[in-house]
């Protein structure tokens, strides 16, 4: 019975985005001689950034099926990609063999990127089906992939450095980021229809007339107009789709797996005071005495399977382990833990500004680029310093990641969020600019920010969210319950070097601060304007219930919201910004899902 209610609701989902559309298009220009094609094509184009495009890519089909038309159009977006893939190719073979090596290394990388989106996108079509009915409980997931499809290619183009190249590759591959962020756009319209409309689907059988009738729930009151719908008809991210009202003793949702419940519990240092062995059984262990069956950590990595339904486990016995560590796209579901996290540290020290062929994304010590990754208990390290500019820690690119008791220390660009769903615990994060940023969902926990002593001169932003297609994609980082402070190099200075809470890195950048304690080491202005764009005119940048010095908000920039109410910052917590969050709880580490 739960099954076909879901599946009830899906259809719901897509003649209402639908009919809502095609309301509006009756509403504003009173014409109602379109085919039913068509009305069915502008219906599901109205809300989509670019609209004529849209309509061109759907006019072709000869359908007014919704499901066709919706499944057509992600296979134009497919092939869209297929061809940005290629120029890319394209464009390195014309460079020859006088290719520099950062661009040869940054072109390299957008054809993994691109390869990357092209499997997901096929991933969403092969769970998408013919029939969309079908999609039930996919859909948060499918939309997820779809972002993380856009996040690929902007990845490529925010990891050139040269500007000729970058505006090469912009043109090359413009009409694929169109069609993924009107993909986005489809998807985000049926699920504010959901998350607005209660309505059966025998109320929009007659859906192509343009016009609902009195009877219709969903339906204007008498004598007004139809809310049009490139205005949002609700919040994607306000309350979760999937409720938590059958929870266990422990407060996990009763349909949770238990297999993920024991790992973070169970793992790491052993007995009180850091003695003893793990309580876990671990797949494979690294130790640099031999002691294990591997010495360095990419060899446990390579051995763990590919597309592992199960849990790979990585015990890293304590010590200090120099190696570049990439888990690729296939060798997913790895959880790695340590000894403590500054006995078991990975460190390494490429950076943009001091290492040849190196982009931000391939500077990362560990780069993650596979779904389902967990951590505790591990340091991670990138040593460049201040002069190597761009040197990443940690760049997480898979959805659903959990990190718990670790630390992450560099200067500028020290935590990658890049991708997908994030959540950190209790970790300690330091840096100078731009040291928390990236494209996900992320919600940093109860963790420590340092904010270091950079180069002289050089001022200090702890984020730089990435997010450019504002409320169509949940992307921005939240930070809550945690403390904001300089580290003891910074302080003597901290009132003399500018610290900034964060600075916007694309157009609707969003970063929100709850319930956190800010040194007085934050400017009082609160947040610093990107130099030489206008991202602070669009961006989301919200402060709730916050304590300390650095707190204060009466100097705050005009830009900034500073939150009065709980309700404001609701779709902020855990349970709604990261949802649903059952991946989380599987993990069985301390997280609070509200405020």
């Amino acid at each position: 019975m739960i099954g076909k209610v879901v599946v009830s609701v899906a259809s719901v989902l897509l003649l209402v985005g639908v009919a809502i559309g095609v309301v509006a298009i009756v509403n504003k220009s009173g014409n109602t001689n379109l085919s039913p094609q068509m009305k069915a094509v502008q219906g599901i184009c109205q809300t989509t950034a670019d609209k004529a495009s849209c309509v061109k890519t759907l006019e072709p089909v000869k359908s007014d099926d919704p499901n066709k038309l919706i499944r057509a159009f992600m296979l134009a977006t497919q092939d869209a990609i297929t061809k940005s893939s290629n120029f890319t190719d394209k464009t390195e073979g014309n460079m020859g063999s006088s290719i520099s090596p950062n661009n040869k290394a940054v072109l390299d990388y957008c054809r993994k990127v691109f390869m990357y989106a092209l499997e997901d996108l096929g991933t969403i079509l092969e769970e998408m089906g013919e029939d969309l009915n079908t999609i039930g409980n996919k859909f948060d997931q499918i939309k997820q992939w779809l972002t993380g499809v856009y996040n690929y290619q902007t990845d490529c183009l925010d990891d050139i450095q040269e500007d000729d190249l970058r505006k090469t590759i912009a043109e090359g591959i413009a009409s694929s980021k169109i069609l993924t962020g009107n993909a986005i756009d489809i998807f985000h319209t049926v699920v504010s229809a959901m998350a607005k409309i209660d309505a059966k689907v025998d109320d929009f059988k007659n859906m192509t007339s343009g016009i609902f009738t009195p009877s219709d729930k969903g339906s204007a009151p008498a004598g007004k107009e139809a809310t049009p719908v490139d205005t949002p008809v609700a919040d994607p991210d306000g309350p979760s789709r999937r409720l938590l009202e059958d929870l266990d003793d422990l407060g996990v949702p009763t349909w949770v797996s238990g297999a993920d419940r024991k790992l973070m519990a169970n793992a790491g240092r052993g007995r009180r005071g850091g003695g003893g062995a793990p309580r876990i059984r671990a797949t494979y262990v690294v130790a640099k005495d031999g002691s294990g069956q591997f010495k360095s950590i990419q060899q446990a990595v390579n051995a763990c399977p590919d597309k592992n339904a199960g849990r790979c486990i990585i015990h890293i016995k304590a010590g200090i382990y120099r190696e570049q560590v990439i888990i690729p796209k296939k060798k997913n579901n790895i959880f790695m833990f340590g000894d403590g996290a500054r006995k078991t540290v990975i460190t390494y020290n490429r950076s943009v500004g001091l290492s040849s062929g190196t982009t931000t994304s391939t500077s990362g010590t560990v780069q993650v680029e596979s779904e389902g990754f967990m951590a505790k208990w591990i340091g991670f390290k990138n040593t460049a310093g201040p002069n190597g500019h761009q040197a990443v820690a940690i760049r997480v690119n898979g959805d659903r990641a959990v990190i718990f008791n670790c630390r992450f220390d560099g200067y500028q660009d020290t935590l990658y969020v890049n991708n997908g769903r994030q959540f950190y615990r209790n970790c300690v994060v330091s840096g100078t600019v731009d040291f928390i940023f990236g494209k996900s969902a992320t919600v940093i926990q109860n963790s420590l920010i340092v904010i270091r002593k950079g180069n002289k001169g050089q001022y200090n932003t702890v984020t730089a969210d990435g997010n450019e297609k504002g409320l169509s994609m949940k992307i921005g980082i939240v930070i809550q319950n945690c403390r904001i402070v300089p580290d003891k190099k910074l302080a003597a200075e901290r009132l003399t070097v500018e610290s900034y809470l964060g600075r916007p890195w694309k157009q609707f950048s969003t970063t929100v601060v709850i319930n956190t304690e800010i040194g007085d080491v934050i400017r009082p202005e609160g947040w610093r304007m990107w130099d030489g764009e206008n991202f602070h005119k669009s961006c989301r940048y919200v402060e709730y219930n916050n304590r300390g010095p650095g707190a204060i908000t009466n100097r705050r920039v005009s830009w900034a919201k500073v939150a009065r109410s709980a309700g404001e910052i609701n779709q902020y917590t855990v349970a709604n910004w990261l949802a649903p969050v059952n991946w989380i709880q599987e993990a069985n580490v301390p997280v609070t899902l509200g405020l």
